[in-house]
């Protein structure tokens, strides 16, 4: 990170509580998003007639769709559609049909992902489907002392390759 922009601090703590982000930030040419986080750093907060106008504005970019700010109702309707689509995307992999979308779905759980990533990385174990539940090894592998344990634990096969 860069050094701090002492006069842009400054100013923002001078005209945030009477301007908006944008506003400032096209006063200053520095980004909305730097404004805010300015802002945030500093504690400074808006007044009553700027929060009021900037409430006036969602309620309008609601209203005339402008700008798509979600209600929660359409949030929750887009969240049932998108667990549908990826329990269908899900379906589709376990019986080996071509996906539709290309989002990433695993059938191993994150947990058990997360252990054979670091059995591959520290010890040189590989696989061959992200998939499988299988890790090979072979003379350049650093066999771990507890591969029962990984067996027993998370179900993992440990299988010599040739």
């Amino acid at each position: 990170m860069g050094k701090r922009n002492v006069e842009l601090w400054n100013k923002v703590k001078e005209l945030y509580p009477t301007m908006t982000a944008k506003e400032i930030s096209l006063l200053t040419g520095a980004p909305t998003s730097s404004i805010w986080r300015i802002a945030r750093c500093l504690e400074v907060s808006h007044n009553e007639v700027i929060l009021k106008q900037l409430n006036k504005q969602r309620a309008k970019n609601l209203k005339d769709g402008s700008k798509r700010a979600y209600t929660p109702q359409e949030k929750e309707k887009r969240s049932k559609s998108q667990k549908k689509l990826w329990g269908l995307e899900r379906t589709r992999l376990i019986y080996g049909m071509k996906q539709k979308t290309k989002h990433h779905i695993s059938l191993v759980p994150r947990r058990i992902t997360q252990v054979m990533y670091n059995l591959r990385v520290r010890r040189k174990y590989f696989y061959t489907d992200s998939n499988s539940l299988t890790l090979y090894y072979d003379s350049q592998t650093d066999r771990s002392i507890d591969e029962q344990y990984y067996i027993n634990r998370y179900g993992l096969k440990f299988v010599e390759a040739i």
